[in-house]
C-alpha cells in the first residue's frame, strides 16, 4: 500500500477572523499533509490581511489570489502544490483531527477510488448534521446534495475534470460533481461528521439562493450539461419529483414545529406581562439598578477618588507587556510617567511633547498633527496614552508619530472606545472615540499591514463601572480580564516603523506571492563533525570532508540560514539551490570544528540543541554506553541490571556479545525517560568499573559555549527538547514539557527568541506536531529525506541526513535532488 502525500488549501476571502482556528485543525490532523497552501481571494478587511501577513511571516505559503472567486482560488490553490490527494477547506469551517487520516486511508487502499466526502456537523447560527447523497450524476442534480467543498480528492480527478469552473461565482460544486461523475469518478461517503460547517450571516451560500442569482446559475448548469441531463432524463424528472415530495414534507414538518414555538412564545409573552404587573403593583421595577440606579455618575474624577481608575489598569498592564519598546530615546506626551516607570535601564533620553507651553515638563512644544520642529527618525519608542481623541486631525496625528519614529522603533498607543467628555479638554475639544475598526484603518494608512498590532479591553461590565466612576480596587480580577470584543472600553495599539520599505506590489504581506516557486531547496542534517572510531550510531562526518562539503555549497550552491529558507518557501520565493546545513544534538565539536569552517566559507547554519544541565559538562548517554561496550578493554563477562521493572541478563565476554549487549540497552533505554536513561548509564558505569568523567572528544556544550556558539556570524540555535526522548513513546503532558520548557530554558540563557525545532530522531506523531504548534515555533525539521517546496507543511520540513554514504557522494545527491520532478529522492542507490 502506497501512502499518499496530502495537499491542503484554505481558501480566504475577508474571513481572517476565523482563519486560524481553521489552520489549526489542519494542522492538529492526526496524519499531515504533506503542504499546506492558503489562498487569500483579494481579502479587503484590514483584519484579514494582517492575519493573513502573520501567519505568512510565521512560514505557513500564503497565495495571492485575483478576487475572482472560489472556483478559481481553490484551483490557484491546487496548481501550486504537488501531492496526491487534495482537500480544500473554506476558512470559517474546521476539520475534525481524524479526517485526513480516514479519507487518505481509503485512498490509499482502493486505487480505483476517486474521492472521499463525508457527513458534516453544522455550527454557529445553526446547528444540524448532514450527509451528502450517494454520488451518482442523478441524485447530484436531483438534490444538489454532491460532496461538499471539502472532500478529499487524487489530484488526478481534479485534473481530468478541469478543475473548478471558474466562471461560476456559485454552484461550482454542483457543476464540479456532475461533470466528475459524468466521467465516470467512482467515491465514497464517510458516514461520519468529519468536518464542522459555519453557518453564519452574510456568507456566500445565503447571498446565492436568493431567486434571481439561483435561476441565473441553474440556467448556466443546465446549459452546460445539456447531454447528460437529456440522456437521463426521465431518470432525473423522477428523482427531483422525489426530492420535491420529501423537501414539501420537511417544510410541512417545519411549519408545524414553527406554529407550536409562536405559541410558546405567545404564552411565555402573555406571562411576562402578568408579571410585570403584579411587580408594578407592588412598586417593583421589571430591572434592580442598586447603587446604579442614578443618573451621576460615583465619582465625576473617572474614579481617582475611589481607588485606580479603571482605565489605567488596560493601559499600565499594555506598556508592561510590551516594557521592551521602551528603550533608548523616548518621546511621551504630558509627562513622562510611563518612560519612567518601564524604562527601567534602558532609556537613554526622555523627551515630553505637548502644544501648550505652559507644560513644565514639556521638553518639546509641538502639535503632533504637524510636529514640524522634530526631525524624522528621532525615536525608539514614541508613547501616546488616551490622547488621540483628543486631536481633530486623528489621522495627522498618526502619519506623524510614523515619521518620528526611527526604522524599527516602536508606538505605543491607548484611546477609548467609552469614555467621559474630557473634563479639561472640554464639550469642544474631545472628538472621538475608536473602535477596533477604526483603529486598524487610521494606522493601515501609516504602517505597512504587518507592522501593527490592534488589542481591546474591557467588556459591559467594565465599561458601565468606567462611566460610573468606580475604581480598580472595587473591582474584581475575574471581572477585569474578561474581554468582550463587543463591549470594548479601549483599544491599545502597538506599531513598529519596518527597518526597509517593503517590496511593492505585494499589498503589504510580504511572503505572499500569486504563483508558486518551482524552485526547491534541501536542509542537510549533521550530527558530529569529528574523526572518531568507533562510531556505533554513524553520527560523525570527518572535518576535512565536512569542509568539502561546505565549499561545494559556496561554489555550486546558494547556501541559506534555515529561516531564511522557512520565509522563503512561504513567500514561494525558494532561491536557486538553496541549501540549509543544521545540526542536532549540540556536541561541542559544532563550536570548535564545524563552526570555523562555516564562517571560512559563508555558509550560515542552524544548531539544534537539548537543555538538559546546561551548567553541566556531560556526555549522552548512548555515548556512554558505546565507551563502556566498544571501547573499555575489560569488563565483566556477564551483566546483569533491572531496568525499569525487568530484568536483563546477558553475557558480554566476547566482542559480539558486548556488541549485541550495546544494542539491546539501546532498545531498551529508547522508551525510558530521562531519569530512567541516566539510571542506566550511571549503573553500567557501576558494573563495567570505568571512569566516569566526560570525554571533550563526546561531550555536548554547556550554556557559555552555546551562547559564544550563537554569536558567530550566520549561526542560530534551535530547540531539540530538554532531554532529546523519543518523545512518541511518552503522554501529551511530557511531549509539551520537553518542547515548552527546552524552548523557555533556551530563550532564558541566550536572550533571544528560540522559534525553530528539530524532533529528536525525527519521532514524531499527531500529539507532538500539536505540541509544537502550540509552542509558537515558527518551523521544525524532520528526518525524513525530501525537499522543501513552496507549500511544505512548516512544522514537518524534511531533512537529509548526511550519512556515510551520502559523505561520498555529497554533491552527485544534490544534483539529483534539484534536477528531480519528485520532492523526495531516496538518499542511498539500490
Amino acid at each position: 500500500m502506497t501512502r499518499g502525500r496530502i495537499a491542503a488549501i484554505v481558501t480566504c476571502r475577508d474571513l481572517g477572523r476565523f482563519l486560524d482556528e481553521a489552520l489549526a485543525s489542519v494542522e492538529r490532523q492526526t496524519r499531515p499533509a504533506a503542504e499546506i497552501v492558503v489562498v487569500d481571494d483579494q481579502s479587503d478587511d484590514i483584519h484579514t490581511r494582517q492575519v493573513l501577513a502573520r501567519i505568512a511571516h510565521g512560514g505557513t505559503r500564503v497565495v495571492l489570489g485575483d478576487g475572482r472567486g472560489a472556483s478559481a482560488a481553490r484551483n490557484l490553490g491546487g496548481a501550486g502544490t504537488t501531492a496526491d490527494y487534495l482537500v480544500w477547506l473554506d476558512a470559517d469551517d474546521v476539520f475534525e483531527p481524524q479526517y485526513f487520516e480516514k479519507a487518505a486511508e481509503r485512498l490509499d487502499n482502493d486505487e480505483g477510488l476517486d474521492f472521499v466526502s463525508c457527513a458534516m456537523r453544522a455550527f454557529g447560527d445553526a446547528s444540524y448534521r448532514w450527509t451528502p447523497a450517494e454520488p451518482s450524476l442523478v441524485a447530484a442534480i436531483a438534490t444538489g446534495a454532491v460532496p461538499h467543498a471539502s472532500t478529499m480528492m487524487r489530484r488526478t480527478l481534479w485534473l481530468r475534470t478541469g478543475g473548478f469552473d471558474e466562471s461560476l461565482p456559485t454552484f461550482e460544486l454542483l457543476d464540479f460533481w456532475a461533470s466528475a461523475l459524468e466521467s465516470g469518478a467512482r467515491g465514497v461517503i464517510v458516514d461520519e461528521p468529519l468536518l464542522r460547517y459555519r453557518v453564519r450571516s452574510g456568507s456566500g451560500y445565503r447571498r446565492s439562493i436568493q431567486d434571481a442569482t439561483y435561476r441565473a446559475r441553474m440556467e448556466h448548469f443546465y446549459a452546460k450539461h445539456r447531454d447528460a441531463v437529456q440522456r437521463r432524463g426521465i431518470e432525473l424528472i423522477l428523482a427531483k419529483e422525489a426530492f420535491n415530495e420529501s423537501q414539501r414534507a420537511y417544510r410541512d414538518t417545519l411549519e408545524s414545529r414553527a406554529a407550536a414555538l409562536e405559541g410558546e412564545l405567545a404564552d411565555l409573552q402573555r406571562a411576562i406581562a402578568e408579571t410585570t404587573a403584579a411587580l408594578a403593583a407592588r412598586g417593583l421595577h421589571r430591572v434592580d439598578w442598586g447603587d446604579l440606579g442614578r443618573v451621576a455618575p460615583l465619582s465625576p474624577r473617572w474614579g481617582r477618588d475611589r481607588g485606580t481608575p479603571i482605565d489605567r489598569y488596560y493601559i499600565e498592564r499594555f506598556i508592561a507587556a510590551h516594557q521592551a519598546d521602551v528603550r533608548g530615546r523616548v518621546l511621551e506626551v504630558r509627562e513622562p510617567m510611563y518612560t519612567q516607570r518601564f524604562g527601567a535601564g534602558r532609556v537613554t533620553r526622555s523627551d515630553v511633547v505637548d502644544r501648550d507651553p505652559g507644560n513644565p515638563r514639556a521638553a518639546v512644544v509641538a502639535d503632533l498633527r504637524d510636529a514640524a520642529a522634530i526631525p524624522s527618525a528621532a525615536y525608539d519608542c514614541i508613547i501616546v496614552t488616551q490622547t488621540l481623541h483628543l486631536v481633530d486631525d486623528i489621522a495627522a496625528a498618526v502619519r506623524e508619530c510614523a515619521r518620528l519614529l526611527k526604522p524599527g522603533g516602536t508606538l505605543l498607543v491607548t484611546a477609548p472606545s467609552v469614555i467621559r467628555v474630557d473634563d479639561e479638554a472640554g464639550r469642544d475639544a474631545d472628538f472621538w472615540r475608536l473602535t477596533e475598526a477604526s483603529a486598524r484603518t487610521l494606522f493601515a494608512r501609516a504602517f505597512p499591514i504587518d507592522a501593527f498590532e490592534v488589542s481591546l479591553f474591557g467588556n459591559v461590565k467594565v465599561c458601565a463601572a468606567f462611566l460610573y466612576g468606580i475604581s480598580v480596587e472595587e473591582m474584581t480580577a475575574a471581572d477585569l480580564d474578561d474581554i468582550d470584543p463587543q463591549f470594548p472600553l479601549g483599544v491599545a495599539i502597538r506599531a513598529v516603523k519596518p527597518r526597509a520599505a517593503a517590496p511593492e506590489g505585494v499589498r503589504n504581506i510580504a511572503a505572499a506571492s500569486r504563483v508558486a516557486s518551482s524552485n526547491r531547496g534541501v536542509i542537510l542534517c549533521y550530527h558530529r563533525i569529528a574523526d572518531l572510531a568507533p562510531d556505533s550510531h554513524a553520527l560523525c562526518t570527518p572535518p576535512a570532508v565536512f569542509r568539502e562539503h561546505m565549499i561545494h555549497l559556496r561554489d555550486r550552491c546558494t547556501p541559506i540560514a534555515l529561516d531564511d529558507l522557512v520565509r522563503a518557501a512561504a513567500a514561494g520565493a525558494i532561491p536557486e539551490r538553496a541549501v540549509a546545513v543544521t545540526f542536532d544534538d549540540g556536541y561541542l565539536d559544532a563550536l570548535r570544528t564545524a563552526s570555523p569552517i562555516l564562517v571560512e566559507h559563508g555558509v550560515p547554519a542552524t544548531f539544534f540543541v537539548n537543555s538538559d544541565r546546561l551548567d553541566e559538562e556531560h556526555e549522552r548517554w548512548w555515548d556512554i554506553l558505546e565507551r563502556v561496550f566498544l571501547t573499555e578493554p575489560h569488563v565483566p563477562a556477564r551483566l546483569s541490571l533491572r531496568v525499569a521493572g525487568h530484568d536483563l541478563d546477558m553475557r558480554t565476554a566476547g566482542s559480539g556479545e558486548r556488541a549485541a549487549a550495546l544494542e539491546s540497552l539501546n532498545r531498551t533505554a529508547w522508551t525510558l525517560d530521562a531519569d530512567g536513561r541516566r539510571q542506566l548509564a550511571a549503573d553500567v558505569l557501576a558494573w563495567s568499573g570505568a571512569a566516569a568523567p566526560p570525554r571533550v572528544s563526546h561531550r555536548v556544550m554547556t550554556a557559555g559555549e552555546i551562547r559564544a556558539l550563537a554569536q558567530r556570524p550566520g549561526h542560530a540555535i534551535g530547540a531539540h527538547t530538554v532531554h532529546h526522548l523519543a518523545l512518541t513513546c511518552h503522554d501529551a503532558a511530557t511531549k509539551r514539557r520537553e518542547i515548552d520548557d527546552d524552548r523557555r530554558a533556551l530563550e532564558h540563557r541566550l536572550g533571544r527568541a528560540v522559534d525553530l525545532f528539530s524532533y529528536p530522531y525525527g519521532e514524531l506523531d499527531a500529539e507532538t506536531i500539536a505540541a509544537v504548534r502550540d509552542a509558537g515555533f515558527r518551523a521544525a525539521v524532520t528526518v525524513e529525506s525530501g525537499a522543501v517546496a513552496a507549500g511544505t507543511n512548516r512544522l514537518l520540513l524534511p531533512r537529509v541526513e548526511i550519512t556515510r554514504d551520502l559523505q561520498r557522494r555529497f554533491g552527485e545527491y544534490l544534483d539529483t535532488i534539484f534536477s528531480s520532478d519528485r520532492l523526495t529522492v531516496a538518499a542511498v542507490s539500490p
